[in-house]
């Protein structure tokens, strides 16, 4: 159920409130409107429900009773934890229990209330808070998913931004290309011009990588020299365009910097057949083998 309380002009907050008491919801829904923020309040009674609303529509905050039917206490906490990282969570609950809201702050919640003690400035406080951490908390958690010496994703990063790709692609039945890179010679240049000269290498392929693809596709330092990339839409003919532009780009890049080495990857492509629930690092042990053969293949070995 959806209740408006917006100003005219003035955007909404989306709130999604998890509740099935209907007496606490109406109350909540009053207190809003006393707050003065314009919001649009959209009502489930039970979890499951909010978790599936929230992964149809993009909400501002979430608002969480702890005694639902189908979950109840720090059950709730980690699941709503889980579910709804993305968005600021605020906790209500009837039980007036330091305990159980520090538990709630450490599954990731953002405030938490105590009903019976909600007052219009004690609400409006709370929202301001909960959005203010949460962004502190995306701001932490995007610098523990980036590489340092990159700039791109790291194997962690790769790995929880690849995941949500990978289920809402397997969704909506539609076709991706998981690709698995390796640059060449790193131990030789390491050895022979040192770990500087080869940290520049790094750096300079991820540059090249980054490049090549689109803003749309995700793109990782997995290890060392290893390097991945999730294409949401691929075109077709994407693995010769990707090996071709790849080859030219690099060997310029090394040239234009007068390097005594060449810099160079050899790439791995896997597609997983639409719908396929499958898991990311099965799908890129198949784009590491492909990668394996593609080296195989080479002249001369």
């Amino acid at each position: 159920m959806s209740i408006s309380g917006a100003a005219a002009g003035t955007p909404p907050l989306n709130i999604l409130l998890i509740e099935d008491n209907p007496g606490d919801a109406l109350l909540l829904r009053e207190t809003l409107q006393e707050s003065g923020v314009p919001f649009e309040l959209f009502h489930v009674e039970q979890l499951q429900d909010g978790v599936e609303r929230a992964q149809r529509q993009v909400f501002d905050l979430v608002m969480l009773d702890l005694s639902l039917p189908d979950s109840a206490g720090t059950a709730t906490i980690a699941r709503a934890g889980k579910a709804f990282w993305k968005t600021p969570v605020i906790v209500l609950t009837a039980l007036d229990d330091d305990q159980m809201g520090l538990k709630s702050l450490q599954f990731g919640a953002q405030d938490y209330l105590v009903k019976s003690q909600v007052t219009a400035p004690l609400l409006l406080r709370s929202l301001r808070y909960a959005k203010e951490r949460h962004r502190e908390r995306e701001a932490l958690l995007r610098a523990s998913l980036i590489d340092d010496l990159t700039g791109l994703y790291n194997r962690r990063g790769f790995v929880n931004v690849g995941t949500e790709e990978l289920a809402a692609a397997a969704a909506r039945g539609r076709e991706l290309l998981v690709v698995f890179a390796d640059l060449d010679g790193l131990k030789q240049i390491n050895d022979v011009h040192g770990h500087a000269a080869g940290d520049w290498a790094i750096s300079k392929a991820a540059q090249v990588l980054k490049a090549a693809f689109s803003p749309d596709d995700i793109v990782g330092r997995i290890g060392g020299d290893e390097f991945a990339a999730i294409c949401p839409h691929p075109a077709l003919g994407e693995e010769e365009r990707l090996r071709d532009t790849l080859s030219t780009a690099l060997r310029e890049a090394a040239e234009e910097f007068g390097k005594p080495y060449t810099l160079a990857v050899t790439l791995g492509f896997h597609r997983p057949p639409k719908g396929e629930a499958a898991d990311l690092d099965g799908i890129l042990v198949r784009a590491d083998q492909a990668l394996y053969q593609a080296k195989r293949a080479r002249p001369g070995r």
